[in-house]
C-alpha cells in the first residue's frame, strides 16, 4: 500500500513538471505589442482624425476649415482632394466642431481668384480665417514612398498664421490609391476658361535601351465627348537630334532614328521633331533635359481603358539608348 501511494506521488509530480515545461516553451504576449499592423486607409484616417481632434481639442479651437493636401510639387491629386473631403465629414461627425463645407470653400476660392495648394503660408492663413470665419485651418502634404505613402496634416492657428501642431500617418498604397494620387486638376479662375485635367504617366526617370526599348502604360477616359484638347508632356535627354532637315540624324551610317509615340497602337508622331534642330555634328544628342508636347488626335482616344506606348528608335540592328520621365497627359474640357 506505501509503495502504492509513493508510485501515485511519483506520477502527479511529473504531469505537473511536464505542464510547467509547456507553459514555459509558449512565448508571452506583451500587452502592449499588437497582433497585426494593418496600415488600411480607413483606419489611418481614423487614427489622423483623432490627432487632429486632439491638437484642436487642446488648442480650443471650435471652427475649422480643411484645405485639399497637395503632393510635394504642390499639385492637388485626386486622392488629395479624398483626403479633405473624408476629414470634413469626419471632424463634422464628432460634434465637436464647426466644420466649413468643401463646396463652399472651392466656391470662395473662385471668386476671391486664390490659388492656394496644400501648402499655406502665414499671411494666407490669417486671410482665410477672416474670409471663412474660422479659427484653424488644416492642410497637408502627400508623400509617395513607394509601396507606402505618408500623409502629414498641418495645424495653422488663423490669428498668428503659426503651426500650431502637426499630426501623420503612413498608409499601404494599394491600386486605387495610386491611380487617385496619378489624376490631377488645374482649375481656372474665369468661368469661360478651360478645366485642365492631368494624368501623370510617367514620374520618375525610365532609361530605354537595347534590352528595353519599349514603354507601356494604360490610363482612363471617362468623358470623351467633353474633351477639347488632349496632348502628351515630357521630359527627354539622350535623344537623337534632328537636322537641319527634320530628320533625326545618326553620325555614324547616316541612318534615321525615329522614337515613335502611340496611343492604342495607333502612331501619333515621332518625338525627335520636337527638339531643337542642329547641325550634323559629333554632339548629334540632347545631352540635357528638354521638354516637348505632343498634341493628340481626339479620335485616338475612347471612352474606358486607353494604352500609351513610346517604342524607341533603332537604325539597322542599333537601338538609340535614352531616358525619359515626367510624362503627362494634359486633358482640356
Amino acid at each position: 500500500m506505501k509503495n502504492r501511494m509513493l508510485l501515485i506521488l511519483l506520477i502527479i509530480t511529473l504531469i505537473i513538471g511536464c505542464s510547467s515545461q509547456q507553459k514555459n516553451i509558449d512565448p508571452i504576449k506583451s500587452e502592449n505589442e499588437p497582433e497585426n499592423i494593418v496600415l488600411s486607409l480607413d483606419s489611418q484616417l481614423d487614427d489622423l482624425t483623432r490627432q487632429i481632434v486632439n491638437s484642436l481639442s487642446q488648442e480650443n479651437k471650435s471652427k475649422i476649415a480643411v484645405m485639399e493636401f497637395s503632393d510635394l510639387n504642390g499639385n492637388i491629386t485626386e486622392f488629395g482632394k479624398y483626403l479633405a473631403e473624408e476629414l470634413t465629414t469626419r471632424l463634422f461627425m464628432t460634434k465637436h466642431f464647426v466644420v466649413v463645407e468643401r463646396q463652399k470653400i472651392n466656391e470662395i476660392m473662385k471668386e476671391q481668384k486664390l490659388g492656394i495648394s496644400g501648402l499655406i503660408d502665414d499671411e494666407s492663413a490669417i486671410s482665410l480665417g477672416k474670409i471663412f470665419g474660422v479659427d484653424a485651418i488644416t492642410s497637408g502634404s502627400i508623400t509617395d514612398l513607394g509601396e507606402m505613402i505618408k500623409i502629414n496634416a498641418r495645424l495653422i492657428s488663423t490669428e498668428t498664421g503659426e503651426i500650431f501642431s502637426v499630426a501623420s500617418v503612413k498608409i499601404e498604397k494599394d491600386n486605387v490609391i495610386e491611380n487617385m494620387m496619378k489624376k490631377f486638376t488645374v482649375e481656372k479662375n474665369e468661368p469661360n476658361d478651360e478645366r485642365i485635367e492631368k494624368f501623370v504617366i510617367l514620374k520618375k526617370s525610365k532609361f530605354l535601351s537595347d534590352k528595353n526599348p519599349v514603354f507601356t502604360t494604360s490610363f482612363t477616359i471617362s468623358n470623351k465627348q467633353k474633351i477639347k484638347n488632349i496632348s502628351i508632356k515630357m521630359d527627354l535627354k539622350g535623344v537623337v537630334l534632328c537636322d537641319n532637315s527634320g530628320k533625326p540624324y545618326y553620325k555614324k551610317s547616316g541612318g534615321y532614328y525615329y522614337d515613335n509615340v502611340y496611343i492604342n497602337d495607333m502612331k501619333v508622331d515621332y518625338i525627335n521633331k520636337f527638339l531643337k534642330p542642329i547641325k550634323p555634328t559629333k554632339d548629334y544628342q540632347s545631352g540635357t533635359w528638354q521638354t516637348i508636347n505632343i498634341n493628340i488626335p481626339l479620335s485616338f482616344i475612347e471612352n474606358g481603358n486607353n494604352t500609351f506606348k513610346f517604342v524607341m528608335g533603332k537604325h539597322k540592328s542599333n537601338y538609340e539608348d535614352l531616358y525619359v520621365k515626367n510624362i503627362i497627359l494634359n486633358i482640356s474640357y
